[in-house]
């Protein structure tokens, strides 16, 4: 197996690994100003990123759970890597839109206790 024979795809799967770490240490900073506690804040982001995608594959399939699980910041990471439902792109944005909602509310928070 020659090591230069899938360069784009390599060098797509380590920028999107680095985004999606990049974009859960980020949730998980803005998560620790909404709480302002740093066991809060791991315990939001164990439950956000590895017990929230478990349950909520078992819950029945429904319209709402169709729909919404599949933009939980875990899947989006792991659509980054595997291309199985959803595009990249919106993988990205997806994560992106994590992010920025969590910064606004984080800000927010942050002015509002600390003014």
């Amino acid at each position: 197996r020659d090591l230069h024979s899938f360069p784009t795809r390599r060098s797509s799967d380590l920028l999107g690994t680095i985004y999606y770490l990049t974009a859960a240490g980020l949730i998980g900073l803005f998560a620790g100003v909404l709480v302002r506690s740093a066991a809060a804040a791991v315990t939001s982001m164990f439950g956000l990123l590895l017990v929230l995608p478990l349950l909520a594959d078992k819950i029945t399939p429904d319209a709402v759970t169709r729909h919404t699980v599949p933009y939980l910041p875990s899947n989006l990471g792991d659509e980054l890597l595997h291309h199985q439902g959803l595009s990249p792109g919106v993988a990205v944005a997806g994560l992106a839109a994590w992010v920025l909602v969590l910064a606004a509310a984080a800000t927010f928070s942050l002015r509002g206790r600390d003014a």
